[in-house]
């Protein structure tokens, strides 16, 4: 099931109210999991767009619209401040086939998270695709079908597993707001277990493979 609450009702009210006319737009990061299941806020929005043109007309409507301060510009990339509200606008072509009335589909968030994580995994990160693949019934293997997908790149599935498991930046970040005592062990324990279960190999020796088979010695 992709997500199903509109991304205008996830985003804050005043930003939804401006953006609401322009057609081009979508969500991502945590606001896009907020579109599927919203257990936890997110402080920053994060537009996706598909052409350079719809990236210069969305920041040209929030500086026609509000306070506005740019932090940051590159040609694909910006950071800016909005009536107080960290806002950032991204060049995205490539996670528009992946888009769905505004938010990313359930193989964009499983993409871009697990892309954020081999990139540098911070806790949110590791809920928010825990959520995904626990709302969903989805597994590790859905994970990594998906970055191929969307980014259409060759990955190592070595070091992205492996990305999967190196918790210590998340372990070092404070608690999610209504964070359980025992859920960031819940989903450590769901990532050692599933993606140790596809790196190790068989530990115990077969009696029957020590046998020499039709064999010419």
């Amino acid at each position: 099931m992709n997500p199903t609450i509109p991304a205008e009702r996830v985003i804050p009210a005043e930003l939804a109210q401006v953006v609401m006319e322009l057609p081009y737009w979508f969500v991502i990061g945590g606001h896009a999991v907020r579109c599927l299941c919203p257990y936890r806020p997110s402080r920053d929005v994060d537009f996706g767009v598909g052409q350079p043109d719809d990236l210069r007309a969305l920041l040209d409507q929030l500086q026609s619209t509000g306070k506005t301060e740019i932090l940051e510009r590159s040609d694909d990339t910006v950071h800016l401040t909005w009536n107080g509200i960290n806002v950032s606008i991204f060049l995205l072509d490539t996670l528009v086939p992946h888009v769905q009335a505004r938010t990313l589909t359930v193989t964009g968030i499983l993409a871009t998270k697990l892309h954020a994580i081999l990139d540098r995994g911070m806790r949110r990160d590791f809920f928010d695709l825990y959520v995904t693949l626990q709302s969903q019934r989805l597994g590790i293997a859905e994970c990594l079908k998906a970055i191929r997908d969307v980014y259409q790149q060759d990955v190592n599935d070595g070091l992205l597993l492996r990305a999967l498991t190196y918790f210590n930046d998340a372990e070092r970040e404070a608690c999610l707001p209504g964070e359980g005592p025992e859920d960031f062990a819940i989903v450590k324990n769901f990532f050692l277990e599933r993606v140790g279960n596809l790196l190790i190999p068989p530990a115990q020796t077969l009696s029957i493979q020590n046998r020499r088979v039709d064999v010419v010695e």
